[in-house]
């Protein structure tokens, strides 16, 4: 079997009943009101992924992600606000969490991430984007081509409103900024060359633009971000100013993040921004083999 929905929220249940059976046709996915445990973790047996929505009995969906992690793919959504489950990630209670509103909003991109979890394709901004009308990759060897790059994106994307495309440039430079330091492990901000590139691609279709930045490296850790992160939500007064500074500039600005971790292989930030004024949770995926 493929898919299970873990939900009580009839607007999610009746969109994954009509258009997201659209839009998957080669999945079927069974929705069920939750039941008592035994029976429900004897029924999940038979899928490859669940998609679990936290709002309801969170405690024993967390129950479910201990039983099955590792066995089944996950994906949990939620109404709330990322902060209120930074605890939960951090402590490994559940994997991953994704705002309703873009399930509702973004069908299209929120149907080609259940796919490529489903399919355990997660890496590659292809796999997010399926009719572009814009696609390039860069190599870059040099700090100075950061700059230079994040002033392109000006021209690339001058139909953006002004406001959006300051955040989509600012995202890019911090996000760029970090790949091409930390994994090379350079002090952020001096000018250096690598012997390896770091990879840039942008994309566009007609509901949005995507970039992504790659390392071939894989030294980012999926706790150190969250823990950081944690810090951050938190304002730990104990936390040396930059730490994790990035990461929560990076969660609040971005329409939907996704970082893929292959750990000492590769890492890869991959970044969305919706043309429409798109007005819910900021999203932030992070996943790790």
């Amino acid at each position: 079997m493929d898919i299970i929905l873990l939900t009580k929220d009839d607007i999610i249940k009746n969109l994954l009943k009509k258009k997201y059976k659209e839009i998957l046709p080669k999945l079927n996915i069974e929705i069920c009101d939750l039941c008592e445990k035994n029976l429900l973790i004897d029924k999940i047996e038979k899928y490859k992924m669940i998609i679990a929505d936290i709002d309801y009995e969170t405690e024993l969906k967390t129950e479910i992600y201990k039983t099955f992690k590792g066995r089944k793919e996950f994906l949990f959504i939620t109404d709330r606000e990322y902060e209120s489950f930074i605890s939960l990630l951090l402590e490994d209670k559940i994997n991953n969490i994704y705002p309703k509103r873009l399930i509702i909003e973004d069908y299209r991109t929120s149907g080609l991430l259940i796919t490529n979890i489903y399919k355990g394709k997660i890496f590659g901004i292809k796999n997010y984007i399926k009719t572009p009308v814009y696609f390039e990759t860069i190599p870059i060897n040099y700090s100075t081509e950061i700059k230079k790059i994040s002033i392109k994106t000006e021209f690339l994307f001058s139909n953006l409103p002004r406001d959006k495309l300051l955040q989509l440039k600012l995202a890019f430079y911090e996000i760029t900024s970090n790949v091409f330091y930390h994994s090379n492990a350079i002090k952020k901000g001096t000018q250096a060359y690598i012997e390896e590139p770091i990879f840039i691609t942008f994309a566009e279709d007609t509901e949005k633009i995507i970039f992504s930045v790659e390392d071939r490296k894989g030294t980012l850790d999926k706790s150190t971000v969250l823990y950081w992160l944690e810090k951050r939500i938190n304002k730990d007064p104990d936390m040396p100013a930059e730490h994790g500074r990035g990461f929560l500039l990076m969660k609040n600005i971005v329409d939907n993040l996704i970082i893929n971790i292959e750990s000492k292989k590769r890492t890869e930030f991959i970044a969305i921004f919706y043309k429409y004024n798109y007005l819910g949770e900021k999203s932030l995926l992070i996943h790790q083999k």
